[in-house]
């Protein structure tokens, strides 16, 4: 998995520096990528011990598993089925593989937007796409982020508490928010040609 996604870097790396893409994939890449290098970084926290563990290291214990996915509970417990993601406890995992793949969801967050661009005006514009991408990157990056400390509290992922709930929601309303602001700025922005091009055909 780590070879692929290591060739996928490369070459969204490859891309950019040949100018080969739009604005808004020119920025889509670099931003998954430190997206997804972000998500890789979690492995390490699977790897570090436990403070069970810790302790019994310090005691001088020789333990054939160092570290654990699982927080609150051990690993191997009850688990979702397909990701095998933990059901009684916080994983790690979760994070970890929504990080990770940022490179590819951001750029087909790209291409989906110059998609739709063919379709509806206000996305015309290669600046209204490019902001648009870096409000969906940090929305990605917020994601990640609190998919990893629900996990670090020992939640499951489909358990989630009052506070998690929050704080997602308010994650939510932010990008929402965001998204808003630069469509209506496009939309002003596109205004006053349309009105010009409509006095100089009278």
């Amino acid at each position: 998995m780590y070879q692929r996604q290591g060739l996928t870097f490369a070459l969204g790396a490859l891309l950019v520096a040949q100018r080969r893409v739009d604005r808004p994939m020119a920025w889509a890449i670099p931003l998954g990528l430190a997206v997804s290098l972000a998500g890789m970084s979690v492995g390490y926290l699977m790897t570090a011990p436990t403070p069970e563990q810790a302790t019994a290291l310090s005691g001088g214990m020789i333990l054939d598993v160092i570290g654990a996915h699982s927080v609150g509970a051990p690993d191997g417990g009850a688990a979702m089925p397909v990701t095998g993601w933990e059901t009684g406890a916080g994983d790690l995992r979760v994070a970890h593989f929504v990080g990770l793949h940022a490179l590819q969801v951001l750029p087909l967050v790209a291409i989906g937007l110059g998609l739709l661009s063919r379709r509806f005006t206000v996305l015309s514009g290669a600046a209204t796409r490019t902001a648009l991408m870096v409000v969906a990157a940090l929305g990605y990056a917020g994601l990640t982020w609190v998919v990893l400390w629900q996990a670090q509290r020992g939640q499951p992922l489909l358990r989630p508490d009052a506070l998690t709930l929050t704080v997602a929601g308010t994650l939510a309303g932010l990008v929402a928010a965001a998204a808003a602001l630069v469509l209506a700025v496009a939309r002003l922005s596109r205004r006053p040609r349309v009105t010009a091009a409509a006095g100089s055909g009278r």
